[in-house]
């Protein structure tokens, strides 16, 4: 993403031959102006998939997609971008699953699973599947006891609380206090369908700070929480001041209920 004359420009770049090409901008409702909202989703060629999915490159599809919810009503706008027809279309897409969200501010898109999730840290995820011809949204909620009774500034939620993809699931990490106790909580989605997460530990803020390598890092900075390794579940990845710091929080052995 680029900014020229203060209009927003995307380019979808090939990082095996280095080709970057521009996406042109949405024949109908303005260019992609947040890109919170965009996600970029690829599948093989001859995967499956309506609505001029196909082709791509290297036998690869390619679907943009921007999800721009509307509020007090069952369903959504979904713009959508095909690399096969270098076109774009809009859809209106309903809720499916266990209801919808009352309100939503897009912090984040992710692919995972063959579908594309939008992520509102106050208050839980949308997906769909772009490449399928009939597109309903499946609003999962965070787990119990993380939707905050009084929302706070986006600038808090991001420092304290992520989702991320890590050992084939989606995870979601939060920094917040246990009987008063500094802790860092991590669930696993283990049933998007039915909204099901499984807690996979809660590690006090003491068991890091008595770790050896945490004497070269002050704790007058705050740590805030950035992701998980995409392969080893118990590595977690912390800001802290300019860098990040790797964490192996042990969430493998450590499970709680």
């Amino acid at each position: 993403r680029r900014e020229f004359a203060r209009v927003p420009a995307y380019f979808l770049c090939d990082a095996h031959t280095g080709v970057a090409s521009r996406v042109p901008d949405p024949p109908v409702g303005g260019p992609l102006s947040d890109f919170h909202r965009v996600g970029l989703i690829s599948r093989p060629c001859g995967g499956g998939g309506g609505g001029g999915g196909g082709g791509g490159g290297e036998g690869v599809a390619y679907a943009i997609a921007e999800l721009v919810p509307m509020l007090g009503t069952d369903h959504a706008t979904l713009r959508l971008y095909w690399s096969a027809t270098g076109l774009w279309l809009s859809k209106e897409v309903k809720y499916a699953g266990l209801g919808h969200p009352d309100s939503w501010a897009n912090d984040a898109v992710i692919s995972h699973a063959q579908k594309l999730w939008w992520v509102d840290l106050s208050c839980g995820l949308l997906a769909c599947d772009p490449f399928t011809e009939h597109q309903d949204l499946l609003f999962v909620p965070l787990p119990d006891g993380c939707v905050p009774p009084v929302a706070g500034t986006e600038n808090d939620l991001i420092k304290h609380r992520c989702v991320t993809s890590s050992g084939g699931k989606l995870r979601y990490i939060q920094i917040h206090s246990r009987l008063g106790v500094p802790i860092i909580s991590v669930w696993v989605l283990a049933d998007p369908e039915h909204a099901t997460w499984d807690c996979e530990c809660h590690l006090p803020f003491s068991e890091i700070w008595s770790r050896r390598w945490v004497s070269r890092i002050t704790r007058k900075k705050s740590l805030m929480v950035a992701a998980a390794h995409p392969v080893h579940t118990g590595m977690l990845f912390f800001v802290h001041g300019p860098r990040q710091e790797p964490i192996h929080s042990g969430c493998e052995s450590k499970k709680d209920d």
